[in-house]
């Protein structure tokens, strides 16, 4: 297995980018559904279907990596080198439970909302629920990023300060076996 980790963390790192990257185009599409209501629900499905199909399964292909990672070289967690790697897999955790349990529940109910609204309503604004549950998803996405970026920053602040080449993930990846 050890011949793996080259590319294995390759792998847990363009699936990172790939998965986590759309989720910071979720504020754009949700302002310009806000400023043109007629393609709110368009712009709010499309999130839900970028969420659904493609953060979400790479979210877990994300875990899968990471477990094959640390397998493939056993970290010593009780070192303060390997701490990061605790609270990595715990913001993981976390943000995933989240997303999953809580976000797309909410962006579900929106979704219901609004394609129940009767096609004769006036425009404008969705009813009050349906702005309080924007508001909502809103804070829910903040909480998100905050995680997705507290794990990234975690991990480069003992990369930063690392001793080993060893440690260092660039130098694995072109490391020569």
């Amino acid at each position: 297995m050890p011949n793996l980790v080259p590319w294995l963390l390759f792998a847990h790192a363009i699936v990172a980018i790939v998965a986590f990257g759309p989720t910071y185009v979720y504020p754009l599409i949700g302002s310009m559904g806000a400023k043109e209501p007629q393609h709110s629900l368009f712009g709010l499905k499309l999130s839900a279907a970028i969420s659904d199909r493609v953060v979400i399964p790479l979210a877990v292909v994300q875990g899968i990596t990471g477990v094959l990672l640390i397998i493939g070289r056993p970290w010593n967690l009780a070192d303060p080198s390997g701490r990061w790697l605790i609270s990595g897999i715990v913001l993981y955790v976390i943000a995933f439970g989240f997303a999953t349990g809580v976000q797309r529940k909410r962006v579900r109910t929106l979704v219901a909302m609004l394609e129940s609204r009767p096609a004769d309503a006036p425009a404008g604004p969705p009813p009050a629920p349906a702005l309080a549950l924007v508001g909502s998803i809103r804070q829910g996405g903040n909480i998100l990023s905050v995680l997705i970026t507290l794990i990234v920053l975690d991990r480069k602040s003992t990369r930063l300060n690392s001793v080993t080449c060893q440690n260092l993930v660039c130098r694995l990846l072109l490391e020569k076996k």
